[in-house]
């Protein structure tokens, strides 16, 4: 690997095993037998720090590359029951919150057919 600008370059291994450490501006490293991947960390002197994504060792002959992602399968009856469990929780809230802050009505003006009931009005 080889950068721009020196800087304290370390290569880690599996179980955060540091496989090299050097300073410059590169870093040449043969992946051990024993390890299945290595990542780059460089340390630049104006703080800079760069994390390299892991070069993985295969063997294409025998198996597909590691970085192949799998589909997932959406489990429907599971996602059916954690909508309902959130449905749930979120009126159970709303409950919660009409015992808390109850609403208060707002008196009305009363009619004059009530006024007249009333006998305030003839």
């Amino acid at each position: 690997m080889r950068l721009s600008d020196p800087a304290s370059i370390e290569a880690w291994g599996q179980g955060h095993t540091r496989l090299a450490e050097v300073r410059g501006d590169s870093i040449s490293l043969r992946l051990p037998d024993d390890a299945p991947y290595v990542r780059f960390t460089a340390r630049f002197d104006d703080g800079v720090i760069i994390y390299s994504n892991a070069f993985a060792r295969y063997d294409s002959a025998t198996a597909d590359s590691p970085f192949t992602v799998s589909p997932h399968r959406v489990n429907i009856l599971l996602t059916i029951l954690w909508n309902a469990a959130l449905l749930l929780l979120a009126i159970l809230i709303l409950r919660c919150l009409r015992v808390v802050l109850p609403h208060k009505k707002k008196e009305s003006r009363p009619t004059v057919e009530q006024l007249r009931f009333r006998g305030i009005v003839p």
